[in-house]
């Protein structure tokens, strides 16, 4: 239990001040989950949604702030958005080694 109330609160401080950074926190939390006992699919959707989540407060207040260039944001966002799934189907395509080179590949692989 006191593994999980750590786990949670690092992903909150984690969170927030990665988002001030404007940077996600899902290369901290994948690992960290998966310590926990997340499976590796599982723990990967779990902490993209909580980039998604956590930036899109960090946007919202620096939009309130005005500290944006949307003449500049825009055009990534729409480039990201539409290639997106470019990239979700060029990520199927790579192995898996070359992505986990740690002694965790076969622990990895062999998850359902």
């Amino acid at each position: 239990m006191l593994l999980y109330l750590v786990g949670g609160a690092t992903v909150f401080v984690g969170s927030g001040v990665m988002a001030m950074a404007g940077l996600g926190a899902a290369f901290l939390f994948v690992p960290l989950f998966f310590y926990l006992g997340v499976p590796l699919g599982q723990a990967t959707s779990a902490a993209l949604l909580l980039n998604a989540v956590s930036l899109s407060a960090a946007t919202i207040a620096y939009a309130r702030a005005g500290l944006i260039d949307w003449r500049a944001g825009v055009p990534v966002l729409i480039a990201a958005v539409l290639l997106a799934p470019v990239g979700a189907a060029l990520t199927a395509q790579v192995d898996r080694s070359l992505l986990l080179p740690s002694s965790s590949v076969s622990s990895c692989s062999r998850a359902p």
